[in-house]
């Protein structure tokens, strides 16, 4: 499969996750074990909700946990030039948020 823009691994190193968020791409070899249980409380934080519309892309991930750190700030997966997010099992576990799938949509069509 070929897809434009960039892959962004969520891998359980902060040092990984701050290399792709600074332009580095990585490969998934690269960026060993993947995080899991990541859920829709990290994807969308409970403060940006009052949005919904193409504003949540600024915030996509910006809750999300890595090695007692959230690396991830506004705007990251926008700039970045991300397309697809890698992640381990369970991704996106939680609540039914709808604005979680939209947050992640709207900031890879930019």
């Amino acid at each position: 499969m070929k897809f434009e823009g960039r892959l962004l691994f969520f891998s359980n190193s902060l040092t990984y996750i701050e290399r792709q968020l600074n332009g580095e791409d990585l490969s998934l070899d690269e960026v060993g074990s993947l995080r899991s249980d990541i859920s829709t409380d990290e994807i969308t934080p409970l403060h940006i909700l009052l949005n919904y519309d193409a504003r949540l892309a600024q915030y996509a991930h910006i809750g999300t946990v890595i090695e007692n750190t959230k690396p991830i700030r506004q705007n990251d997966i926008v700039e970045g030039g991300f397309s697809v997010i890698v992640a381990g099992p369970r991704y996106g576990k939680g609540s039914s948020r709808e604005h979680s799938p939209l947050a992640e949509k709207s900031a890879v069509l930019n």
